[in-house]
């Protein structure tokens, strides 16, 4: 992921970081497979391989975050929302006071990853093909 700054990898150990600026590698260890990145609340966000993710907690780590009983495919930015493809549906990322939350966009069966384009979602499925969600 590209940022102004900023190259994140995402890592089978856990996130490098290349600042452009000054041409250095950074590692961040996690002891997890992150299979995803994106950033919310100017905060990185990296989903692992067994379904949860970390979280940057702006001091320089990350923290790892795991809804119960909830297994995170994929997370998907488009335009300043964050999306979240689950076991369990679609859902769209926001902060509650200082505390992730998940609201629901379409639930019923597992999104695999999402695209947007002209106000309308693209949602992959696991069993039911890709599905289309009208924003409008």
């Amino acid at each position: 992921m590209y940022t102004p700054h900023y190259i994140f990898l995402a890592m089978d150990w856990g996130i490098a970081m290349y600042d452009r600026l000054t041409c250095t590698w950074e590692r961040f260890v996690l002891n997890s497979r992150i299979t995803g990145l994106a950033v919310f609340d100017g905060r990185l966000l990296g989903v692992t391989d067994r379904g949860g993710w970390v979280l940057g907690n702006k001091k320089g780590n990350f923290d790892k975050v795991r809804f119960p009983g909830m297994y995170i495919f994929n997370v998907a930015m488009r335009e300043r929302s964050v999306y979240v493809c689950a076991d369990r549906g679609l859902y769209r990322l926001n902060m509650i006071g200082k505390q992730p939350a998940l609201l629901s966009v379409c639930i019923g069966c597992p999104v695999t990853d999402l695209d947007i384009r002209d106000d309308c979602l693209y949602v992959a499925t696991l069993s039911e093909g890709v599905q289309t969600i009208d924003m409008s």
